[in-house]
């Protein structure tokens, strides 16, 4: 019972149905440890960009319809930080591993206007802005 309790109390402010790694360990005097971790890279990433399952040949055939804002990276990456085993890790590192994983699953990264200006390739002229 006060297993349930305190695997309880660890996970009240995660969405039910959302699917969590939780390390459990059982000590021979009958003390137990529990650790609940963040969800999975690719389980945020199928959240953000809204699809069931990413690319099967990422390569050839990316997702033309599945795309990810670097701003959805960054707030991904400020969730996993708060991981007591990923703490450690700098936000940019953790937004590089979030792209690559979005790479791999073959989502698109779209940039987003609010970031600078963003010169058109070829021209050297920013883009206008209704585009």
């Amino acid at each position: 019972m006060e297993f349930c309790k305190n695997f309880n109390n660890q996970t009240k402010n995660i969405k039910e149905r959302t699917p969590v790694p939780a390390l459990v360990a059982i000590y021979s005097n009958g003390v137990f440890e529990t650790t609940v971790k963040t969800p999975s890279n690719t389980y945020l990433l199928k959240k953000a960009a809204n699809i069931s399952k990413g690319s099967s040949m990422p390569k050839k055939n990316n997702l033309e319809e599945a795309y990810i804002y670097p701003k959805e990276i960054y707030h991904l990456a400020v969730l996993k930080a708060c991981d007591r085993l990923m703490n450690h890790l700098n936000l940019k590192s953790i937004c590089k591993t979030l792209i690559g994983s979005a790479k791999s699953m073959g989502l698109g990264l779209r940039p987003s206007r609010h970031l600078g200006p963003i010169v058109s390739q070829g021209t050297g002229q920013r883009p206008s802005p209704d585009r």
